[in-house]
């Protein structure tokens, strides 16, 4: 996949950061650290603060500087259109999960699902999509993009339930539909087992009157 500018350069970003760390826990700890810093303000859970406290103490302070710019640059990338950015770039750094069986959709194929599987659209409110393992978003953005194209508002128009047993790609999701306002609530667990770890509910599901400024 081609990735845009602003993504290459978020590429680049995360390829020097933190070079004393290892790639996959530098990858994981901004993920974190950009989720929470988007959850916070509509959700003021101390152990989040606190666990997004600690993973900033992880970095030095001439990288914790730079951690804001890449949160510019996804928010720059994003801006061209719904899309997944992040689990292209989480493969292309090597950091995919074998044994997870871990594969991130490309967008083109993710929109033709999405062209596929479309129903038939009414004005009946928000209509339920889930996805059991959804990685980092890339079913969910393509439906927001076809929304968008029809002068929908996704905001308005989606409900998203996301499963998927890797923590990191929930932070990745999480973060794309918060920056695009869709209603979601994704679960770090298993589909097969129901096994729930941990939840994460977007700013426009927490607060449904945001869905409005989309």
């Amino acid at each position: 996949m081609t990735l845009s500018r602003p993504a290459r350069d978020l590429q680049k970003l995360l390829e020097r950061i933190a070079p004393y760390r290892g790639r996959d826990e530098v990858f994981r700890d901004l993920m974190f650290i950009w989720a929470a810093s988007l959850r916070l303000p509509v959700d003021t859970d101390p152990a989040l603060a606190r666990e997004r406290q600690a993973a900033l103490s992880r970095f030095k302070e001439s990288d914790r500087r730079t951690i804001g710019m890449g949160l510019d640059l996804l928010i720059e990338a994003l801006e061209e259109g719904p899309q997944d950015v992040l689990g292209p770039i989480y493969m292309d750094l090597g950091l995919g999960s074998k044994e997870l069986g871990q594969f991130f959709t490309p967008n083109p194929l993710t929109r033709l699902m999405a062209e596929l599987v479309a129903p038939e659209d009414s004005n009946d409110g928000p209509r339920a999509i889930s996805d059991p393992a959804c990685g980092s978003g890339g079913t969910f953005l393509a439906e927001a993009a076809r929304h968008i194209e029809a002068g929908r508002n996704p905001a308005m128009r989606m409900a998203v339930h996301g499963i998927d047993v890797s923590r990191t790609a929930i932070l990745m999701c999480y973060i794309q539909l918060t920056l695009w306002n869709i209603p979601a609530e994704l679960v770090v667990g298993n589909a097969i087992t129901l096994e729930v770890r941990e939840i994460w509910r977007t700013p426009s599901l927490i607060r449904p009157e945001l869905r409005l400024a989309s």
